[in-house]
């Protein structure tokens, strides 16, 4: 219960309606409580003296205490509706905002489909058992304890009936607790697996239908969907035993109730509207106990949600800015790496990157090569802080990058990704995502130099045709024009181009270059290509293999000393 209640305690700003729920609820606790005493009144003096004046006064009193009961309930849903709605928003917010403060380690080992879980089923558990809650949370012990004490003052005899019910009653909570709701964190864990399978083929649908591999793919969905089936029907197996005993309990106490007060009325000992009232108030403690169940089985799952919740919250990013980390600063494009190692997991076990050194100052254009593998994309990852080095440094103007402020510091910094990343909206908005205040002939004059302008204008709506998620309905080398465009708009001082022209033409990537040439006027740029033809004009070409820097100069020095490179070059351009 502790991860439940430490979510719990947000409820504290809905005060009002987290209070009114359940005060409301005990007015209409109260007037189930009444009805069975009035109904006991209306049979044993109104029907047994035949008095029809008494009998329709408390069909009044009975159908206003009805009503207000009805009244009480609805204003008791309609503020626990408002709190638990607020909660959960609250909580959807927050772990949105928790996600986007990750580093992009920390999201690569939770998983997308474990996040969206997270931030969508897991956060509807808790607020539906606080919905739950505030409805019955306290309805429910308030209709065992009322409803036992109003049995026993009705009739205390026919209250032992009550009393050797209790102790089957504990015996089956007890087993539901041990029994049956830890399954409810393995039903979750099932559908962390549904989600991720399901992300996997939306994002890959393309690729699945090229390699003719629906059915392999339906075959791993079936597996999971499976999975979640056994599991939640294995949960709700064991949580459905719960029911019947409770009514099998309840039949065998009314039962009792009937036989003992059938051989007391026999006595002259009782009357029939007291045995009337018992038994609904037996209904009302069975009533009861079932709604205990009920909470107690959403508790459980609940405890389940929040802790996976919980488990996001308490993720501390693998970059964080320092005490008192720089704010006020002005990249002027100076790049240097001393010794950097890296490793995904941050032992240094398993260097990816090993040893790299080597110096960019301002303005100069810098070109790194290297086969699939080799770390060019994850070397240009670090300078923007989106991983931190394991060993080593990373500084920018002889700064190291950790002593920078990772919003500042990415502000100056414009990158243009292999697989570029485009939102729903118009491309205008997508132009000005990177600086939104940026004029409509700022925005063209970069989808020009990004050789984006023309097809833009082609479109029916031109620049503010509407995309679809992705960009689904551009082509590769089109969004990557766009992303280019947008990570020139911001005018950075450092421009990272990771393969972001590998899905255009050559002819087009000469143009975009040239215009590129212009742009990156006296700022520092990284550029991955697998083209050579990119890189020629370089100041610096840096040549990776295996994690490790082989070779560093321009591309006459390359050609003199670097046999890699001098391969790359004879297999792209030796027949030219």
């Amino acid at each position: 219960m502790k991860h439940l209640m430490k979510l719990l305690k947000q409820l504290k700003n809905y005060k009002k309606a987290a209070i009114l729920a359940p005060t409301f609820i005990m007015g209409a606790v109260l007037m189930d409580l009444l009805l069975p005493a009035i109904m006991q009144r209306m049979i044993d003096t109104g029907v047994a003296n035949q008095d029809l004046r008494y009998i329709g006064k408390m069909s009044m009193l009975m159908i206003g205490a009805s009503i207000l009961g009805m009244v009480s309930g609805l204003v008791s849903n309609y503020y626990a509706s408002i709190a638990s709605q607020s909660l959960g928003g609250d909580l959807r917010e927050q772990v949105f905002e928790k996600i986007m403060r990750l580093s992009r380690g920390n999201v690569d080992r939770l998983e997308t489909g474990q996040l969206i879980t997270r931030a969508t089923n897991d956060v509807n558990q808790v607020q539906t058992t606080v919905l739950m809650g505030l409805k019955i949370a306290l309805r429910s012990p308030l209709l065992l304890i009322g409803g036992l004490t109003m049995a026993i003052l009705t009739s205390p005899s026919l209250s032992l009936v009550i009393m050797a019910m209790i102790p089957m009653l504990l015996i089956g909570m007890i087993f539901l607790i041990r029994y049956a709701f830890p399954m409810f964190s393995k039903v979750q864990e099932k559908i962390d697996a549904v989600n991720s399978v399901i992300g996997e083929n939306l994002s890959g649908i393309r690729v699945i239908k090229a390699f003719v591999r629906s059915d392999f793919e339906r075959g791993r969905f079936e597996k999971v969907n499976d999975d979640l089936y056994q599991t939640s029907i294995e949960a709700y197996k064991r949580i459905a035993l719960m029911m019947p005993l409770i009514m099998v309990i309840s039949n065998l106490a009314i039962v009792g109730a009937l036989y003992l007060g059938g051989v007391d009325f026999a006595k002259n000992g009782i009357l029939i509207g007291q045995i009337q009232a018992f038994i609904n108030y037996l209904m009302l403690i069975m009533f009861g106990l079932i709604m205990m169940a009920m909470v107690m089985m959403m508790v459980s799952r609940a405890e389940a949600s929040a802790k996976r919740i919980g488990e996001v919250f308490e993720q501390q990013s693998d970059v964080q800015d320092q005490p008192g980390a720089k704010v006020d600063f002005q990249v002027k494009g100076k790049v240097e790496f001393r010794n950097v190692c890296f490793d995904y997991d941050s032992h240094g076990a398993d260097c990816v990157l090993k040893d790299l050194s080597f110096t960019v100052e301002p303005g100069e254009k810098v070109a790194i090569l290297g086969a699939t593998g080799s770390g060019k994309t994850t070397l240009i990852h670090l300078i923007p802080r989106f991983y931190e080095a394991t060993q080593g440094q990373v500084l920018i103007d002889d700064i190291d990058v950790r002593e920078l402020a990772q919003s500042k510091l990415r502000e100056q910094i414009g990158i243009a990704l292999q697989v570029p990343v485009l939102f729903s909206g118009s491309i205008e908005d997508n132009l000005k995502f990177a600086r939104p205040d940026a004029t409509v002939e700022e925005v063209q004059e970069c989808a020009k130099i990004a050789q984006a302008h023309e097809f833009i204008e082609k479109m029916p709506e031109g620049y503010q045709t509407m995309l679809g998620q992705k960009g689904v309905n551009l082509s590769g080398g089109q969004k990557q024009r766009l992303s280019i465009a947008r990570a020139i708009i911001k005018k950075p001082a450092i421009l990272i181009l990771d393969d972001s022209t590998s899905a255009v033409d050559v002819e087009t990537e000469t143009e975009i270059q040239q215009g590129l040439d212009q742009v990156l006027s006296g700022r520092t740029s990284f550029t991955i290509a697998q083209r050579i033809s990119t890189v020629l004009e370089a100041d610096k070409i840096i040549v990776l293999e295996d994690g490790m820097i082989c070779d560093v100069g321009t591309h006459e020095e390359l050609m003199q000393k670097s046999d890699i490179y001098q391969d790359i070059y004879q297999s792209q351009l030796g027949g030219m």
